[in-house]
Formats: C-alpha cells, sequence, structure tokens
C-alpha cells in the first residue's frame, strides 16, 4: 500500500469469501492488517471488492454496509467476473485505459 501511494498506482482490493466464513485465525489476520494501517495507505485503496457465492452471506454484507457505511468504496459479488467488471467500470470512470485481464481470471 506503501508503494502503491507512492507510485500513484490504483489498488483494488479482492477477497475471496466463496465456500463460507473465513475461519478465525483468517478473520484476525485480516483484522490486524487493517489495523495496521494508517490513514494515507487506507486511502490508495480504491475499491474493495468482496466475491461471496453464499446468497444469504451476500445479503448481510449488503445489509451492514447500508447502516454503517465503510469508509471506502465496497461492493459485494458472486463471481470473480463480476469483480471484475467492476473494477474494468471504476476504470471508465475515472477515464482511465482498461487495465488487461488479469490471468487468473482467465484459467476460470
Amino acid at each position: 500500500m506503501k508503494r502503491a501511494l507512492a507510485e500513484g498506482v490504483l489498488v483494488y482490493v479482492v477477497s475471496d469469501v466463496r465456500g463460507g466464513v473465513p475461519g478465525q485465525a483468517i478473520r484476525r489476520h485480516a483484522v490486524a492488517w487493517l489495523a495496521g494501517l494508517d490513514r494515507q495507505q487506507f486511502e490508495a485503496c480504491m475499491l474493495s471488492i468482496i466475491v461471496i457465492d453464499d446468497p444469504l452471506l451476500r445479503g448481510v454484507i449488503t445489509a451492514v454496509n447500508w447502516f454503517r457505511r465503510p469508509t471506502r468504496p465496497q461492493e459485494v459479488v458472486d463471481t470473480y467476473e463480476a469483480a471484475w467488471m467492476l473494477i474494468v467500470e471504476d476504470h471508465s470512470r475515472r477515464r482511465l485505459s482498461v487495465p488487461q485481464r488479469p490471468a487468473w481470471l482467465i484459467s476460470r
């Protein structure tokens, strides 16, 4: 995040929560990582996308976000393809050229 901020790179955070809620150790690690970011580093994140295949969990996170707006833009989707389309739309909205489709998405 520090490097992205220093170099003016847009950062998109894609979290994969398919297959259920992450275990306690992973949740604890995520909380520690977020707590370790200072405000300036956190600002490097242009969009956070959570990929969740369970419609009930997607609904819960969406509802929570209605009551407690995330400090940075956050979307909840059901597939990596939907996550990629959000990144493409964000680039278009910012009038930036669309990046090349990532290899991790091509193989899916």
